[in-house]
């Protein structure tokens, strides 16, 4: 929440520069509604995605819960490290995705002119706009498998009972980490990939992030 004002504001300070940029050149350009429009009509996308992810995961949430004590506690140990162990860190380096892939998308979109409805990319143009992404795959690979591998050979069992101090909990988280570690390698690099979506094609990204949320979180 304060991350995001400040990123609104530093936005704002931009675009009040480049209108007064823009008009000492005679070509003056105003920030309004109908410009706004424009860069919010995007996130319409990630609003109904989110929407659907979060219903999936209250539900999933209530299921698990029904199951006792026990695996509610569990179901919240192994979210807290999945979370800070996996989940938040592949996270900030998709926000790194999206930045890097978006400015190139915008570069050889200012290229190719603005007036082209359907530019055609060659595969060098598409290597250069997307060549962050799979940077970014390499380093989740490198971070992210061996965590996965040493969490399921020693480390989750005793960090889960560290967290919740009990030996039942952490035989439970145990087990949940063991089902479905490696679908977390897949994730780490399923989020870079995803991104290249969203920087270019949000409509696009919202049919592939459904399509994975139905495939993940139901069975």
């Amino acid at each position: 929440m304060t991350s995001a004002p400040a990123g609104l504001m530093y936005f704002i300070y931009i675009a009040t520069k480049m209108q007064r940029q823009s008009r000492n050149l005679g070509d003056p350009a105003r920030p309004g509604i109908k410009a706004f429009k424009v860069l919010a009509r995007p996130s319409a996308y990630t609003f109904m995605e989110s929407a659907i992810r979060n219903s999936l995961y209250l539900w999933l949430v209530s299921r698990i819960i029904s199951l006792g004590k026990n695996y509610g506690t569990a179901w919240g140990v192994f979210n807290t490290i999945r979370w800070g162990l996996v989940m938040v860190p592949v996270q900030a380096l998709e926000a790194s995705t999206l930045t890097f892939v978006g400015h190139n998308w915008g570069r050889w979109r200012a290229r190719v002119g603005i007036h082209m409805r359907k530019p055609k990319a060659s595969r060098r143009d598409l290597t250069e706009i997307v060549h962050p992404a799979f940077i970014s795959c390499i380093i989740a690979l490198i971070v992210e498998v061996p965590i996965c591998v040493c969490l399921s050979l020693r480390g989750m069992e005793s960090f889960a009972y560290h967290l919740s101090g009990s030996t039942d909990v952490a035989l439970i988280t145990k087990k949940m980490w063991k089902n479905i570690d490696w679908c977390y390698i897949f994730y780490a690099v399923q989020y870079q990939l995803a991104a290249i979506l969203l920087a270019t094609n949000p409509r696009w990204y919202l049919y592939q992030v459904l399509g994975s949320n139905f495939l993940w979180i139901l069975p």
